[in-house]
């Protein structure tokens, strides 16, 4: 009769032998398997049981031996017992050859999916980022409510401070008073009191008491009166005396807020000086030559004085210079001509400003005026940082994001602050404000990362933003152009709309650069196109010469 650990053997080895058919490659374990079968069943092992005492004795026999206190013979060693499990968890834990290479071929064909699968977000990975979000927004809105409850609180501690002054200085006038009442009292007292000490007469003592009684009935009046004026005296004194500290602290708070200030003006002021003219001076150390491209005739006629008075245009020549500014517009043809060179090598003063802000895209002067690097990433970073990305509140001269510097852009948007310093953009307002300055200063040198460019200044604009104002002009949504119609049409109202009429034509093929900045609600706008192939300053300054006012 064979025991229940020998069927679960024999049973073992039948599904072994089912797995082993399914592998070719262990057919001499398979061979070796129905061997097994064919012989008579017997138990595998037979599992020996002890009694508690030997068991005992076997376990002090290991313990000795592990220890190290007597060796263990080999007869006495303990040999190993099969494990009996029952049916169920017999084919779970069994270990069939082959097994353990098709889970491992398994995972490696799962790991080959895993990888050869595209990387999608999944839903996962948005919950994740919307989890982390809203873990940001529960940080930032934890420290906003912490600002805040801050801020109740020292509003409140500063309330307590100023209850408790007050409540110390109505102790203090209470208490003044009652010592002044105390000592007027003291004073009624002994003017009262009778004197008993004299020695009189019966008849002489009542006669003087009566007089006594009747000067004295006398005085109380008066004193009380003397002792009301002297105690409202004193309450206005104490009360201008508070109000002459209120207004001392009032002074002196004033005094620092405007010190404060006055310095960080200052401060901002010596310190964007300081950076435009560092820039400026290592910009210039690395420009290889003067501009070439500057005749001798030209640059002679900028070193002659141009603040004398122009003559004025005759009538003819100003009905020359509208009708040339008026011309017929080009016909409705879609532009897709290139406006800006991009590519190639670099300028050599234009590449090591760009390794110190990769921002950079050019650099716009006017001589005398500005002198100052361009950038160009959104229209609020560099409103309040400088070239270096530092916070300063001059900030930067920055390309509008709606202009982006491509081929085909036509017309390039630049932004800076009209600062009282008169650094970045604070002396444009000039132009309007002196009729010379556009003679003194018509041309801006526009200088991109790759190539050098020449403007002339065709328009100044005093434009508001109010759509119903009949000043309003949009500027700051025409990059590019459809058509030369269309180009033709804006160029014709911006000059309309010019504060000096400029006798300088304006093609739908010129390329436009605009400057824009702050005029306290209004915008002061500059427009200026770039010179065309064989054209001189020395010729458009003869034109500029016959700009008037509108």
């Amino acid at each position: 009769m064979v025991n229940k650990s020998g069927v679960n053997c024999v049973e073992g080895r039948r599904r072994r032998a089912q797995r082993l058919t399914q592998n070719m490659d262990e057919q001499p374990e398979l061979e070796e398997i129905r061997q097994q079968e064919d012989a008579p069943e017997e138990p595998c092992v037979e599992a020996s049981l002890h009694t508690p005492a030997q068991a005992g004795q076997m376990h002090r026999r290991r313990n000795a031996q592990w220890t190290g206190d007597q060796p263990m013979a080999e007869s006495e060693k303990p040999i190993p017992q099969p494990m009996q499990i029952d049916d169920g968890e017999a084919t779970a834990h069994m270990v069939v050859p082959g097994q353990t290479e098709q889970r491992a071929d398994r995972q490696e064909e799962k790991q080959k999916k895993r990888l050869s699968a595209p990387k999608t977000l999944r839903g996962a990975h948005v919950r994740r980022a919307a989890v982390q979000s809203a873990e940001a927004g529960k940080t930032v809105l934890k420290g906003l409510g912490r600002f805040i409850l801050l801020g109740v609180l020292l509003a409140g501690e500063g309330a307590k401070k100023l209850g408790a002054a007050a409540k110390k200085l109505y102790a203090r006038i209470r208490t003044q008073k009652k010592a002044h009442r105390q000592k007027q009292s003291v004073q009624t007292a002994q003017e009262y009191e009778i004197e008993l000490i004299k020695p009189e007469d019966y008849h002489g003592r009542g006669q003087a008491h009566a007089q006594k009684t009747a000067s004295h009935a006398r005085k109380p009046a008066a004193g009380k009166v003397n002792r009301g004026k002297a105690w409202h005296e004193r309450a206005n004194h104490d009360h201008a005396q508070i109000i002459h500290r209120a207004l001392s602290a009032l002074l002196v708070c004033v005094v620092l807020v405007s010190g404060w200030q006055i310095g960080s003006i200052l401060l901002r002021s010596i310190r964007t000086h300081r950076l435009n003219e560092q820039l400026s001076s290592q910009r210039a150390a690395l420009m290889e030559a003067p501009d070439t491209a500057r005749p001798e005739d030209e640059m002679a006629l900028e070193a002659a004085p141009q603040d004398t008075p122009m003559p004025t245009p005759t009538p003819d020549e100003q009905v020359a210079a509208a009708v040339q500014s008026t011309a017929t517009p080009a016909p409705d043809v879609v532009k897709s001509m290139k406006y800006r060179h991009m590519g190639g090598d670099a300028l050599p003063e234009m590449a090591a400003l760009y390794e110190q802000n990769r921002d950079l895209v050019a650099w716009v002067q006017i001589p005398d005026v500005l002198d100052l690097p361009v950038v160009y990433r959104d229209n609020d970073y560099y409103l309040t940082r400088d070239f270096n990305k530092q916070k300063n509140a001059s900030g930067t001269i920055f390309l509008d994001e709606n202009h982006p510097f491509k081929e085909k852009t036509q017309n390039l948007l630049l932004h800076g602050h009209n600062m009282k310093d008169g650094t970045m953009f604070g002396r444009l307002a000039q132009y309007l404000y002196d009729d010379t300055y556009i003679r003194n200063h018509p041309f801006i040198y526009f200088d991109t990362l790759w190539n050098k460019e020449q403007y002339v200044i065709v328009a100044i604009l005093n434009v508001s933003l109010d759509t119903k104002d009949s000043r309003f002009f949009n500027y700051f949504t025409h990059a590019t152009f459809s058509s030369d119609a269309e180009f033709s049409s804006y160029v014709r109202q911006m000059q309309l709309r010019s504060e000096y009429a400029i006798p300088i034509d304006v093609q739908p093929s010129d390329a436009l650069l605009t400057l824009s900045t702050c005029l306290e609600d209004d915008r002061l706008v500059i427009v200026a196109r770039r010179l065309r192939e064989n054209e001189t300053r020395s010729e458009l300054r003869t034109l500029i010469r016959m700009t008037t006012r509108q």
